[in-house]
């Protein structure tokens, strides 16, 4: 599976692409790679503050969770879930973060990163624009 991320700025440039693949297994499930690369994205914002975050992405699971609007259960997304929320929850202490779901249609960029990461090329599935 791969995983794209892609951070725009204020002037809609992009200034940050991830692309990177998650190996094939049985606990590696795209709801583990969508946890990933948003946890990836997050990592970029460690050390940042007073910035507004948007963050765009095509799972509405991992976006529902990163709002709070949904729990999660089981499965093996969870390790990878409580890890991504927890970053999450830094980012929040100094910079205020707003998410929302799209399309994959309107995703168009990380889904790129993310299938070139499937033949090797770059490597990481979501977009923000600061």
């Amino acid at each position: 599976m791969g995983m794209g991320v892609v951070i725009k700025d204020d002037n809609n440039e992009t200034v940050f692409t991830k692309s990177d693949m998650v190996p094939r297994s049985f606990w590696n499930t795209n709801n583990v790679a969508e946890h990933i690369a948003l946890k990836k994205l997050l990592e970029y914002f460690i050390g940042k503050e007073n910035n507004e975050i948007y963050i765009s992405g095509d799972s509405q699971m991992v976006i529902n969770q990163a709002s709070g609007r949904m729990k999660m259960k089981t499965g093996s997304y969870v390790k990878h879930g409580k890890k991504t929320l927890a970053l999450l929850g830094k980012i929040k202490e100094k910079n205020d973060v707003f998410v929302r779901w799209i399309p994959r249609e309107e995703n168009e960029e990380a889904d790129a990163l993310s299938k070139k990461a499937l033949v090797g090329v770059n490597r990481d599935s979501s977009w923000v624009k600061v």
